[in-house]
This record gives C-alpha cells, structure tokens and sequence, in this order.
C-alpha cells in the first residue's frame, strides 16, 4: 500500500518512471514522476471528478522580457527584474497568495495593506503609514531626548534636549566610567564636585614622547570689556581641606619638577610652597622678585618686615653685589641703639649733595662722633675748606689723644677776643696761658705770643727765648750764625750771648764798610768789665775767632 509522505521530495527521493504523492504545506495534495533524472509534478484537486476545462475559452500566454517559455518542456520562467519600473502609489494593488482561498493569488489595493498594518503607533492614510508616537510615548516636544518608561511606553524627557549640536541636561550628570569630551566642556553651574571615595585630580593627557607637555590655565571670572567702568574680577581661592577639633586643615602644596641631567625619564615632582594651617608659608627654594606686598608683616626665621620697619633678632648683612642705595623722601636717615629714638645719629641730605651726620643726647650733651679708622683718616675737600663749629657757647677746638690721654688741645678762644691757641697736656678747654697765641685784630694783640720757654728749633742747640723779659738769641755750641755773607750796615745788629770766656763778648755789633774795609762798631761788655758797664767802641779789633771767618759774620761762644 502506497503511503502519503509530507514534504516536497528532491531528485534522489524517487526513481526513474515511478510516480509518488506528497502533501505540501499550503498547496495541498501534489503528484510527482521522475523522468530523466528531472521531477516533474501536477496538483491534486479535493474532488472525485476532475475539473472542467472551458476549451473554448481561450488564454495565451505571450513571451516577453518577463515571460520566457521553454519551447520544449513547455515551463514558464518569469523575470521580475525585467519589469518596467513604476511609482507605487495609493490606488495601486498588489498580489498576494490568499491562505484563506486556498493559497489562491489575489490582488489587493496598497490602502487596505496600509490599513491592516497600521496600529499602535502606526498610523494609515491614503495608503501611507506615519508613526505616531504619542500612542506610546508621553510629554513629546521637539528636541526632547525620549527615555523608556516600560517596556512598551516611552517619555520625551524636558531635562534632557539635543538639538543637533549641543546635548543639554537640566539636573544631575551620573557617570560610573570616564567621560570623555571632544571638545570644550561649559559648565553654567558654580560647582564641580568629586566623590568622596579616592583622591581627584585635574590634569593633562600627556603628550607624545618628542613633544613639549601643554599648559594648564585656571582663571577666575573675568569682567565684560567696554561700556561700564571700573568693575572689578572674580577672586581666584585655593582652599584646603577643613579639619575640626584639634584636627589640622590641610595644606596648600605646589610642586615643581626641576630639570634633571640629560635622559628621557620624567624628572621627580619637588614641594616648592606649602602654605599651612597655621597661616605660615614654606618655600623650598629662594624667594625672588621685586616686591614682596604684606598687610601685616614679612618674617623669614628671625627677621620681621613690616610696613615701615625691619626688625632682626641677631646680626643683620647686607650684601649688595652692586650699591646699597638708601633713599629716603626727607633726606634723613636715622641710627637708634636698641630703639632708643631720643638718642641717636643723624645722617642728613640736603640739595646739592649737602650732607650732615649729627648725634643727638636727649638728656646731656655726650652725644660723641667718633672717627675710629684702622688706617689713616683724609680730608679731601673740593672747596679746600674744612671747618670746625660749635655752638655759640663753646669755643671750636681740636683735641689730639693717644691711648685715651688727652695731649695737645689747639681752637680759638671766643672769651678771649677770639684768639687762636695752642695748649699743652690735660688742658680741658682754652685759657689764656696757652702756650702759644695768635691775635687775629689790634684788640687781640696782633702777631704771635709764646708763653713758657719759648720757641726752640732744636731741643739742644738752637734756641730763641725770653726769659725774665730779656729776649735771648744762642747756639750753647756754636753761638748765632747768619749766612751767606752778609754786608752789615748801621742798621744791622745781632743780639749775642753774654758768655764771659769769648774774645769777643758783647751784646750788640754792626759794621760798616769804610774804603773799602769793614769797620765794626758794638756795645759789648767785655771780660773786664762785665759788670754791666756797657761802652760804646768807634773801632773794633779782630779777635782771632773773628779773623778765622772772613766771609761771614759769627758770633761763637768760647
């Protein structure tokens, strides 16, 4: 007994000349033979009588472009891809195999598939299909990004807009991963939060290894330029962290790395400034610029530098490699000792230069000067003047002291009608028995006074002095020697000791050239009579001390 097999059978299912039936799916019962290793097959009907064929009824298939017939098997072969191109369009139908017809080809108009596909969210009209999205999404407006709300419903979120260019979302921005942005980020909000789980940080891809890192700028808000003036910038603030409690603050670090030896691995980051919770500000490294601005006060370890003092609490050195300039808007520079403003030293500039050092002694007048030099101390003065001054009650004078004993005092004594006076050892001030005095006007005593023994020129030969009010000219060697050769005249005399032993002992001599001859006339007082009765000689005797100096005139002793 023959048996119905399901399924269209292939090639090799069926041998040559035998006939088999198969059910096929949507087609219903079909008959197969095999002839020349070919299927062939015809479709069963579901009745006992064939049907009928009208054949007078007549229907020919032409071949075309998408017909083509094989003239020997008789088979069709349709080529839709050489069908004449067209608009579809509503009002155009279309074929379809109709399962309820018994898989029978139908037509059906482009609006009734419009139609039946048309549904929630898809709307029909004239056989065009538009989707309509507020049958499952609520709150739509335009640039609204939509959000899922289940599984079949969605919303147009207000908070969440994209307009082609620019994503814009109103409210908080979540990320678990990096975000990364192509090009600037705006933030229209004041605050950048970071979680409270790790340590953040602000930085900067690094660059390829041949190319220089890029900068990082952080800039306060800036004002709008033009129209209003005078409206000041937004203040840039670093804040560290807040402690509580006995718990410090954190601190400000900043941190360089400096250049290292020549290689190619990154050189170590360096604490260059860390500012405290305490206020204080370190610096690893020196301190340079023009001017340093403190409200208050500038300290570095024991010095403190304030608005207009500068204070140490050791030696302070100052160290210029080029002047030290002291400028002050008075001209007046001050020296204290340990903040005694009422004793102190003056240093004053004046126009042209003119400069004044002056001490002042609040309470007494030993506000000393003193010039203390390891060497020797010049006057050099362009004017060639240099002046000693005091005040009006106090005579101007120079002290010279060695070893802290005073010895030679000279200056002008204003009691005593200004005369210039030298005085001799412990002398605190001019008296009038200086030792030597010189009387500037007639009142004074014009000319030079000597007072105790006299004016010496070697301390044990040459001598002149006054003693006892008698004016005495000598030599203890040798006498009074006046040369070269001198014509003594009348008018000419010497004042010669009163030795006892000479040949020639007299008190004065002249001569006078008579033909040719020199004829001496004195006042002596001779050997015999030495008691002071002088005689006047018209003539003298050469002595043989006297011829043995022919050219010049002497008086010797002995």
């Amino acid at each position: 007994m023959a048996r119905i097999k399901i399924g269209t059978p292939v090639v090799g299912d069926i041998r040559e000349g035998e006939i088999e039936h198969r059910y096929i799916t949507g087609t219903g019962l079909v008959l197969y033979t095999k002839y020349r290793n070919q299927l062939y097959s015809s479709k069963m009907y579901p009745s006992s009588v064939p049907p009928l064929i009208d054949k007078k009824a007549k229907s020919l298939i032409r071949k075309s472009s998408f017909i083509n017939i094989d003239q020997f098997s008789g088979e069709l072969d349709l080529d839709f891809s050489a069908l004449t191109s067209a608009s579809i369009a509503n009002g155009d139908s279309i074929l379809f195999i109709d399962s309820s017809s018994s898989n029978e080809v139908r037509k059906e108009s482009l609006a009734d598939l419009t139609t039946l596909l048309a549904g929630n969210g898809l709307d029909t009209a004239s056989s065009v299909l538009s989707v309509d999205v507020s049958d499952f999404m609520t709150n739509g407006a335009n640039n609204y990004v939509i959000t899922s709300v289940t599984a079949d419903t969605m919303n147009a979120e207000s908070n969440l807009q994209f307009n082609g260019s620019t994503l814009a979302v109103t409210g908080a921005l979540t990320t678990t991963t990096t975000a990364t942005i192509g090009t600037d980020l705006t933030i229209t909000g004041g605050d950048v939060v970071y979680g409270n789980t790790q340590n953040a940080t602000n930085t900067i891809t690094a660059t390829a290894h041949n190319t220089a890192g890029k900068n990082l700028t952080i800039s306060a808000g800036n004002t709008t330029a033009g129209t209003t003036n005078n409206i000041a910038g937004g203040s840039l603030k670093f804040e560290a962290g807040q402690g509580k409690g006995s718990g410090a603050g954190g601190n400000i670090v900043f941190s360089t790395a400096n250049a290292g030896s020549s290689g190619s691995t990154l050189n170590a980051l360096a604490t260059a400034l860390t500012i405290s919770d305490d206020l204080s500000s370190t610096f690893a490294g020196a301190l340079l610029g023009t001017t340093i601005d403190a409200s208050t006060d500038f300290t570095i370890d024991g010095l403190v530098i304030t608005a207009d003092t500068i204070t140490n609490d050791a030696a302070l050195t100052v160290d210029a490699a080029g002047d030290i300039i002291l400028d002050a808007n008075s001209g007046v520079t001050k020296f204290y000792l340990a903040g005694d403003t009422d004793d102190l030293c003056t240093l004053t500039v004046a126009a042209n230069g003119s400069t004044t050092i002056a001490t002042a002694d609040s309470d007494g007048a030993v506000g000393h000067l003193i010039l203390d030099a390891d060497g020797d101390i010049t006057l050099d003065p362009a004017g060639g003047d240099v002046y000693v001054k005091t005040a009006s009650s106090v005579d101007p004078s120079i002290q010279f002291n060695s070893n802290s004993t005073d010895y030679w005092r000279m200056g002008v004594d204003t009691s005593d009608s200004n005369k210039f006076k030298i005085h001799g050892p412990t002398v605190t001030a001019l008296v009038n028995n200086s030792y030597f005095e010189l009387g500037a006007t007639s009142d004074a005593g014009q000319g030079i006074t000597l007072t105790g023994d006299g004016l010496q020129f070697n301390t044990s030969v040459e001598y002149l002095y006054a003693t006892g009010g008698r004016m005495t000219i000598g030599n203890v060697a040798l006498g009074l020697r006046v040369g070269p050769p001198v014509a003594f005249t009348s008018a000419t005399g010497l004042a010669h000791g009163d030795e006892q032993t000479t040949y020639d002992s007299f008190g004065i001599r002249w001569k006078t050239l008579t033909g040719g001859t020199y004829n001496g006339q004195h006042i002596a007082g001779g050997e015999a009579d030495y008691t002071n009765n002088y005689a006047m000689i018209g003539t003298s005797f050469l002595s043989t001390q006297y011829a043995n100096h022919a050219t010049d005139f002497v008086l010797t002793g002995g």
